[in-house]
């Protein structure tokens, strides 16, 4: 089983980050839409709220079945300087 990065709208020095739909467009890079015209969060990479806050949840298996999206998703919070929370 997979553990979860949970990236928080906030940089290392507490300042909120923006845009503030950075979430959706990050998540975007995984997502399509279904043929009713919905849109799909795959693979585990989707925006969540907590405490009316929007995160980033990347599970962590990522890595192996999408380098790509992986490389990118840590290469993203890193230049931007996120905060995270790994989880069980």
């Amino acid at each position: 089983m997979s553990n979860i990065l949970i990236v928080k709208g906030r940089t290392q020095d507490n300042i909120k980050f923006r845009p503030s739909d950075w979430v959706e467009r990050v998540a975007l890079c995984c997502a399509s839409y279904t043929s009713d015209r919905r849109l799909r969060y795959e693979n585990g990479l989707e925006p969540v709220l907590v405490d009316n806050e929007k995160y980033l949840s990347v599970p962590t298996s990522l890595e192996h079945s999408h380098p790509e999206v992986w490389f990118f998703v840590m290469g993203f919070i890193k230049s931007n300087n996120l905060k995270t929370v790994l989880q069980n």
